[in-house]
């Protein structure tokens, strides 16, 4: 997997997903998952390249928006700013400070740290593309997707 690196140019994008920052984009959501007792992401061909499509849009359009409910089928977090995938997953973690455990539910605030360790989300695939406003953009994609309403007891 290190040795790996996709490059896809689409007018004057480039999307960079090295073997090694994938890695750190795996080890580091496995550490938080972990921390939780969430089974273990693995790293997947479809996600990364719908990490990738987004990736690449984001980036042509000099938009920063989540898919939402795009019928993707992935579930994805956001980041702008470096194309440092640990510290972009640190920040996400970092949401769990205005999540309520006794009050289990879907808030703005918290939605990227309750996607990254939801329990049924298992399969991972990131990128990061060049963008106009915040240097690079980051998009991390999971499968099956997370934070659903009546699900978070059993995920978070």
């Amino acid at each position: 997997m290190n040795n790996l690196l996709f490059l896809i140019a689409f007018n004057i994008v480039i999307v960079a997903v090295s073997g090694n920052w994938l890695q750190s984009c795996l080890d580091r959501h496995n550490l938080y998952r972990r921390r939780h007792g969430k089974p273990l992401m693995t790293l997947d061909s479809k996600a990364i390249s719908h990490a990738s499509k987004r990736a690449r849009e984001l980036s042509s359009r000099c938009a920063f928006d989540h898919s939402g409910n795009s019928g993707s089928g992935f579930g994805e977090n956001l980041a702008g700013g470096n194309a440092d995938c640990a510290r972009d997953v640190d920040m996400w973690y970092g949401e769990i400070k205005q999540y309520n455990p006794r009050n289990p539910r879907f808030s703005p605030s918290t939605g990227h740290y309750t996607q990254l360790i939801w329990r049924s989300s298992t399969r991972l695939g990131c990128a990061t593309a060049s963008h106009c406003r915040y240097r690079h953009v980051t998009v991390c994609s999971y499968y099956p997707p997370g934070n659903y309403a009546g699900r978070f007891n059993e995920n978070v």
